[in-house]
């Protein structure tokens, strides 16, 4: 009968691993977490802050947030950590987005600082607004009203419908994209707190973002049938992040 490998001799895969476990399986895990876009260190200790950050691939992948890693998840995370460039997760992206590019022509614009929902649910970019945050609401328009789908958005970019951190990534992937991949964690996106024109709102259950005023929001599906509100809830349960500059 052959031996179980030791924890300094066990491979990512070899045994389940949560809270307290320790070993070249949990320092593997963590340098795989950390290049799939979850910042860890390699402390070869399976901490609280690993867990967190297990929990924030498996929410955006749409996956129960149990915080323990199977052998199936390990795979998971090893190939969102190791697929070649234009790879989005289960197939092959046609459609790859490009980072940057100019202001869709035909994105409605009205004065101030402040977006506005349109009658058909799609939004009107501020005035004064950088051409950046310009560009993210032109792309969240583009799945605006496109149902709520349970992992939809984290195998390509190009999906019938998308979750809440599908829907998100994708209205961010021009322009505030990180990694390579179409779907990524917010717990510890880019810096702490609320921005000027764009914020994300995250928890174990939940990423919604705000910009330039208006909620983009696949809850907002539910009330008025787009992602696009007005209407403001409560963050008490919500880390909000925001990038560098906005």
């Amino acid at each position: 009968m052959a031996l179980l490998p030791t924890a300094a001799q066990a491979g990512l895969g070899d045994r389940s691993l949560r809270v307290g476990k320790r070993g070249a399986d949990v320092r593997a895990l963590q340098g795989y977490l950390d290049a799939a876009g979850y910042t860890l260190t390699q402390s070869g200790r399976y901490d609280r802050r690993t867990r967190a950050r297990v929990q924030a691939f498996q929410n955006d992948h749409g996956l129960r947030p149990t915080g323990v890693v199977t052998r199936p998840l390990a795979r998971m995370i090893r190939r969102a950590a190791t697929a070649p460039p234009g790879y989005g997760g289960t197939a092959f992206d046609p459609d790859p987005p490009k980072p940057s590019g100019p202001v869709p022509a035909d994105l409605k614009i009205v004065p101030g600082n402040r977006a506005k929902v349109l009658p058909d649910g799609t939004a009107a970019a501020p005035a004064n607004a950088p051409a950046e945050v310009k560009r993210v609401i032109a792309s969240g328009n583009e799945i605006a009203t496109l149902p709520y789908k349970w992992g939809g958005g984290h195998g390509s970019w190009r999906d019938t419908g998308y979750d809440c951190t599908g829907s998100v990534t994708y209205a961010f992937r021009t322009t505030f994209r990180r990694g390579r991949y179409p779907t990524f964690g917010y717990s510890d996106w880019q810096l702490p707190g609320e921005g000027k024109w764009v914020t994300v709102y995250s928890n174990s259950g939940h990423v919604y973002a705000v910009i330039a005023g208006l909620r983009f929001d696949s809850s907002g599906l539910r009330v008025a049938g787009s992602r696009w509100t007005s209407q403001e809830r409560s963050a008490a349960s919500f880390v909000a992040r925001h990038p560098a500059g906005f």
